[in-house]
């Protein structure tokens, strides 16, 4: 198998990561449901959507799992934003098991549509952009902010060349975990939706919200975070819970209190959010 070699300049690091034999490819997930949980993961860990990773693995989240275990009790609504592929938040779920009203599994980008041509596999949005193309065993994303000559300019004019969006031939790819799709089926507690964090939320309030690995300065400005943390303030119930959590060589996390001027900080560990000061400032 030729696994590929990223050419998304604007993260050049995590390119030479993927030079590997570990490196994640994309290609299976034209084969749907007949993929394994972890073929699943590894391959939706290569996509680049609207400027960030859809990188998940399992057990990525121990600490903050263990505060929202003790939170919670049969009557917590819960949120999770930004769960990617919805594989720690399937975890935590089994977890809780019937502590928990209702859980709501949320992400900016839940599909993707997939067309293959050629020796070419096109990659679209649900805007019927072209967001990845992978052949010759490359992957050419179409966001190449800072990227190094001749490669920027390469994947730029293989992005502008991709196939136009047919919707008849498209594959559609769903990128929540089957697993935790049908647990929706079975649980009614739980469930999946799209929604973008800096958009109105128009479902009930809730008591605790999640957001990991979404909040943070190499994604969004201090402005666009300061605007979802304004969204945020909205959508919990007074006296309601903000989990703030960072992955890097530690779980960073922050526990915050949506109170009547604000977000109060409650807990930390290991230094806190990086973003901490934005949400309680």
């Amino acid at each position: 198998m030729l696994f590929p070699i990223k050419l998304n300049l604007a993260c050049f690091p995590r390119s030479l990561n993927h030079i590997l034999p570990c490196m994640e490819d994309p290609r299976p997930l034209l084969e749907g449901s007949t993929l394994s949980y972890i073929d699943f993961t590894r391959s939706v860990s290569a996509l680049y959507i609207g400027g960030t990773w859809k990188t998940t693995q399992s057990s990525r989240h121990p600490l903050s799992d263990k505060i929202i275990s003790a939170l919670s009790i049969p009557s917590t609504s819960i949120l999770e934003v930004g769960a990617s592929v919805g594989v720690t938040s399937l975890e935590l779920i089994e977890q809780l098991g019937s502590r928990f009203a209702n859980y709501i599994v949320s992400d900016a980008n839940c599909k993707l549509f997939g067309l293959k041509k050629g020796k070419w596999i096109n990659f679209y949005s649900t805007e019927g952009e072209c967001i990845l193309r992978s052949g010759f065993g490359f992957l050419f994303y179409n966001q190449t902010k800072g990227g190094w000559f001749p490669f920027k300019q390469i994947s730029e004019k293989l992005i502008r060349n991709a196939p136009p969006f047919d919707p008849c031939r498209a594959v559609v790819l769903e990128l929540f975990i089957p697993e935790l799709v049908r647990k929706t089926k079975l649980d009614c507690r739980v469930s999946v939706i799209e929604w973008n964090i800096f958009q109105p939320w128009e479902l009930q309030l809730v008591d605790i919200v999640r957001v990991a690995n979404l909040l943070n300065r190499s994604y969004f400005s201090d402005d666009q975070i300061k605007t979802a943390i304004i969204n945020l303030h909205k959508i919990i119930k007074p006296g309601g819970k903000l989990l703030l959590v960072e992955n890097r060589k530690l779980e960073q996390w922050s526990l915050l209190m949506n109170g009547p001027s604000g977000f109060e900080v409650l807990d930390q560990g290991n230094g806190g959010s990086d973003v901490q000061s934005l949400a309680c400032g």
